[in-house]
């Protein structure tokens, strides 16, 4: 049986095209992970983004129910204070009704906070005023003393910023450190310009217990808290501030 003899040619590939064909292949497939990466990232903002837009709309129902029979219950209070020779364990029961209307107020104060765009009103202005006027308002909110907070302001530095938004951020942490478990010491709050941002930057530190490795991811998310008389909103609102 006669057949043909077929010539087979081999093609030689250079080394160095071979390489550059497997580099273009591991970017090609590096850079698809990046985006895939990417679009979990924003599929999962966005979804953070709805969630926060319906707890919005949420608090501002539920403020605006709240807001009225709450001041309907200050003008009460005020009126059984300005009548005399009260019994002590009524003044008592008015104290209680005036501590529980308090921590309501405050709920409702931070609820707004949540639900409200936040309009920026930006202005320059001394940083260490903005500074001691946040610690002033944590130290009072929580019965804490002036030792309780070492401050190193920057003193004659001017920022661009919105002093009142600025001044509730700085608050809220102040607070949450001061009220940190197991903390001995006072709490520190120092600003460090950095003048190659042309930054301030502000730590509030504290040498509590911490915070467990469970509850960090669920630490700004509003309502979660582990204090048995906190609301879980002040870190959510200093981060979004």
């Amino acid at each position: 049986v006669g057949c043909d003899v077929l010539d087979v040619g081999l093609v030689a590939i250079p080394v160095t095209v071979a390489a550059a064909i497997a580099g273009d292949v591991a970017e090609d497939a590096r850079k698809l992970v990046e985006k895939s990466a990417e679009l979990e990232d924003a599929r999962a903002k966005l979804v953070e983004r709805e969630r926060l837009a319906a707890l919005g709309e949420l608090a501002a129902g539920v403020a605006h129910e709240v807001r009225n029979p709450l001041t309907v219950i200050y003008s009460a209070l005020g009126a059984l204070r300005r009548k005399k020779d009260r019994e002590n364990d009524e003044r008592e029961l008015l104290a209680i009704v005036e501590h529980e209307a308090t921590r309501l107020r405050r709920l409702v104060s931070q609820l707004l906070d949540v639900a409200r765009p936040l309009e920026l009103q930006y202005a320059i202005r001394p940083i260490g005023e903005v500074i001691r006027g946040a610690v002033l308002t944590a130290t009072m909110a929580a019965g804490a003393g002036d030792d309780d907070v070492e401050c190193r302001a920057i003193e004659g530095e001017l920022v661009e910023c919105d002093e009142i938004l600025l001044g509730q951020a700085v608050s809220n942490l102040v607070s949450n450190a001061l009220g940190a478990p197991e903390r001995r010491s006072p709490v520190r709050l120092g600003a460090v310009v950095e003048p190659d941002d042309k930054m301030v930057r502000l730590e509030i530190a504290d040498d509590g217990r911490g915070v467990s490795e469970e509850h960090r991811e669920r630490l700004f998310s509003p309502f979660f808290t582990t204090r048995a008389t906190g609301t879980g909103l002040g870190l959510a609102i200093s981060r979004r501030i």
